[in-house]
């Protein structure tokens, strides 16, 4: 397995996406998802490439090796972490509080923990559930 697969099959696994869902947002052939992430297809178009990288929140040039850390990963979330704030901000104040009590349970259950990437990300949601409900408050006292 080369560089370039090694990375794409970690940033499809890290964005806790299955070929089938990537295939889905990127219009490629789940089998050809699966030839470039085990290595068995070394030519993977740039084009695919870029789709790749979009749905899983990582730039280009860091699938194909040109930046060593993944610098757009600090600024972007994968697409299922856009789906749950998406989610989220849909929720009323209470709505909101009891998320943010389901997430904190779960996140004290070691079964439901992924790594410590995935904790931070928990952390992060959890932070803009109480960001949103506080501001929330706010605005129903303000009135």
């Amino acid at each position: 397995m080369d560089k370039i697969s090694e990375r794409i099959y970690n940033v499809i696994k890290n964005a806790n996406l299955s070929y089938g869902e990537v295939s889905q947002l990127t219009g490629i052939p789940k089998s050809a998802l699966h030839r470039y992430a085990t290595g068995e297809t070394e030519k993977c178009p740039l084009s695919r490439l870029v789709a790749i990288a979009q749905v899983t929140g990582v730039s280009p040039a860091y699938l194909m090796g040109w930046e060593k850390v993944d610098q757009k990963s600090e600024t972007l979330i994968s697409h299922s972490e856009e789906k749950l704030l998406k989610n989220v901000r849909k929720l009323n104040t209470t709505g909101r509080k009891k998320a943010d009590e389901y997430i904190t349970d779960l996140l004290e259950n070691p079964k439901y923990t992924e790594s410590s990437l995935l904790s931070e990300i928990s952390k992060d949601i959890a932070q803009e559930l109480e960001s949103l409900t506080g501001t929330a408050k706010k605005n129903i006292t303000s009135k």
